[in-house]
Parts: structure tokens; sequence; C-alpha cells
């Protein structure tokens, strides 16, 4: 009992850390202390066990968390989704139905709608009214030259009867022309902007058959055109032809009233 008394009584000294350090257990070690093969870092870094020197099971990863960029805390951007996938959906399936119902008109329609309200369709008219404002200086050049070369040639003195009849039918088939030409250029630039064949058909229809009935018309007119020049070419010929046998009767007449004359 004296010998526990006096142990107890001893004063417990503290271990400094170099005592602390050796008596810890070596973590870097095996657990089972009659291991054999030695122990290196290497075997944690490439999962072999020391004991049987075989590869661990590799351990399922730990997913990570999603990073918290700001759209965890508007709950209104996630019910949107839902939402706009329930829109699309019904879209889909009402576009499903009119297709299957044959329902040309409201597809048109919808198709004409979001055509309209794209950028690029502002765009597009654009470039097709400075295309048709390009187009138009060609029947306003055949205006401008046929009025010009009208009033130029009928300043001339020596003009027949002949002439001035053609000059006034040609005035007046090169205007018509003129405005035959400007009707199919504006016609085609309308069709372009307002695409009425998608959902009109009467007025595709309307639109189509003016087209074409100008179009005759202008070719009609360019070919009478062309056939008057022609025509007018000709009738100058059997004129001069005409003037010159003229002449030569005259001519015929006076030599023989000299040659009574000298009997």
């Amino acid at each position: 009992m004296s010998v526990l008394a006096t142990v107890d009584a001893a004063p417990c000294r503290a271990q400094s850390p170099a005592e602390a350090s050796s008596t810890e257990p070596d973590r870097n070690k095996p657990a089972s202390g009659d291991s054999t093969q030695p122990y290196s870092p290497l075997h944690d870094f490439l999962g072999i066990d020391p004991q049987t020197g075989k590869f661990n099971q590799p351990a399922a990863p730990r997913p990570n968390p999603p990073a918290d960029d700001g759209s965890a805390t508007t709950p209104s951007s996630t019910e949107d989704l839902p939402r706009e996938a329930e829109a699309a959906s019904e879209a889909f399936r009402r576009a499903t139905e009119r297709i299957n119902e044959g329902s040309l008109e409201d597809i048109a329609s919808m198709l004409n709608d979001s055509m309209q309200t794209h950028p690029l369709y502002r765009i597009h008219q654009q470039i097709v009214w400075v295309s048709v404002a390009l187009m138009l200086l060609y029947p306003i050049g055949i205006v401008a030259s046929e009025l010009i070369s009208f009033a130029l040639a009928r300043r001339q003195a020596n003009l027949t009867e002949t002439d001035r009849v053609f000059q006034r039918v040609r005035l007046r088939r090169r205007l018509t022309l003129a405005a035959v030409l400007s009707g199919v250029i504006v016609l085609f630039g309308f069709g372009s902007v307002h695409a009425y064949w998608w959902d009109r058909p009467l007025v595709a229809g309307i639109f189509a058959v003016t087209v074409m009935v100008l179009g005759t018309i202008a070719v009609l007119l360019a070919n009478l055109i062309r056939d008057a020049t022609r025509t007018h070419q000709l009738d100058l010929i059997r004129e001069v032809r005409r003037e010159q046998l003229e002449m030569r009767a005259d001519l015929e007449d006076i030599r023989q009233q000299l040659q009574r004359g000298k009997s």
C-alpha cells in the first residue's frame, strides 16, 4: 500500500512532443503487425492492398453538388420550365390536328404570323421594294425616250403622212407597253412582300391570272411594235419605188413631147 500511495502521490510528468509522436501508431503502416510485405504510399495511390498485393475495388464517386448560380433561389424560373414545355406540346398538338384536318388556311395564317414577326422579314421587304424601284427604271426609260424621239421627229419638215401615222401609232403602243411592264413589276413586288398565295387561294388565283394577262399583253405589244417598224420600212421602200415609177413616167411623157415637137 505504501508503494501504491507513493506512485499515486508522485507528480505526473508531461510527455514531450517527441515521446508523444513515438507512442502514436504509425498511420502509414497496415493495421496488422505481422505483415511481412513492405508498405509504401504508392499502395494508397494505386489502390493496392499491401497484404494480398491485389487492387482494391474502386469506391463509388461521390456526386458533386451543383454549382450555385443563383437559379436555385428563384423558384419562378423552375416553375416556368413545365409551363413552357406544356405550351410547346399544346402548340405541336394543335398544329398536328390542323394538318390532319387539312386546314391549310389556318396553317398558312400561323406561318404568316410567325414570318411577319421575324426580323429578316423587314429586310426582305426592303430588298424587294428596292428591286422593284430599280426594275421600274426600264419602263420609265421607255416613256422618256419615246416622248423625246416623238417631239424631235415632229419638227422635221420632210415628213410624209405615212411617217406621221407611224410615229403616232408607235408612241401609243410604246406608252402602253411601259404601263403594262410597270404593272407586272409592281404586282410581283406586292406578291413577294405580302405572299398572298399562302392563305388566300382566291387572291392567289387572281394574282396569277392578272400576271399572265399583263405578260401576254406585253409580249403582243412588243411584237406589234417590231412588226410595225418592219412594215414601216417596207412602206417607205414601196413609196420610194412608186415615186421613181412616177418620175420615170413623167420623163417618158416629156421625152415623147420633145420628139413630137421636133417632128
